[in-house]
């Protein structure tokens, strides 16, 4: 595991607040070059651009174009806008393909790489890319939250199980000395209903983490797409409600991306 880091050096400036409520949508744009995608990537991009402003937090997997990144933000709002997108290595085509959005302050962030990946032309060619964790502090209405957004290891085989499973320990290992509520995101490539995946997703069980579709009994409890969340002794989070919004589609009702949508909204307040 190897990570880069930084600190915006800049103090908590809002009044803290009793209670409060923010959504958070993870998503996962599809964002590979159109060879790839056999698509319009680039006008699919342009579409779902001004649907993101909707969300109080949005973590993004597979902006891996900066040309398509730049249409993500153009104009846009947020206050925090951090792409995880520097390559791990030479031998690496892509970053991460992970971003943040948020209208909340950026306090400090961490890019963790992942150690292992499987398949540059085969296994979902895994390797071209370099997965991690992207870490982010926000200020939200004056208390310091984490958001982890990652994307595992694609990949149906024995080898893919084994570094999913290294990779949710890395996440875990993150979880045991982070001490503000979390927001975990992304493509976990995790289903519940898989046997093979159970003891990965347990793991972050152990660390008292909920996972917000299964809380409210949502209607789709096995999307690899997840936001799980954390309280803490101080601050207790709790899930208002689960969307799979349907307004991420092209004028035709074609999907604009491979993956749907998720967001969490979320209610917090001082114990």
């Amino acid at each position: 595991m190897s990570f880069v880091g930084c600190s915006t050096d800049t103090p908590t400036q809002q009044p803290q607040q009793t209670s409060g409520q923010f959504s958070v949508l993870t998503y996962n744009i599809h964002g590979l070059p159109p060879e790839v995608t056999n698509d319009d990537t680039t006008r699919r991009i342009e579409q779902i651009a001004p649907l993101l402003a909707d969300y109080d937090v949005v973590g993004l997997q597979e902006d891996w174009i900066v040309e398509n990144h730049d249409i993500l933000i153009d104009n846009t709002d947020f206050q925090t806008i951090d792409a995880f997108d520097e390559p791990s290595t030479d031998e690496k085509v892509y970053g991460s393909g992970l971003s943040l959005l948020s209208d909340f302050s950026l306090v400090e962030f961490n890019h963790i790489y992942y150690d292992r990946c499987n398949g540059y032309i085969d296994s979902a060619s895994d390797c071209f890319a370099s997965k991690g964790v992207q870490s982010a502090v926000l200020d939200i209405d004056g208390h310091e939250f984490t958001i982890l957004n990652t994307h595992l290891e694609a990949g149906s085989g024995d080898l893919d199980d084994e570094i999913r499973f290294e990779q949710i320990q890395t996440i875990v290992e993150i979880l045991e000395t982070t001490v503000t509520p979390v927001i975990l995101l992304g493509d976990f490539n995790l289903r519940p209903n898989d046997e093979s995946d159970v003891e990965a997703l347990q793991l972050l069980e152990t660390q008292n983490m909920r996972h917000t579709c299964w809380e409210v009994e949502c209607s789709e409890p096995n999307h690899i797409d997840q936001i799980w969340i954390r309280s803490t002794e101080r601050i207790d989070l709790q899930i208002e409600s689960w969307i799979a919004p349907n307004n991420f589609v092209d004028a035709q009702g074609v999907d604009l991306s491979d993956h749907p949508p998720i967001v969490a909204n979320l209610r917090w307040s001082l114990r």
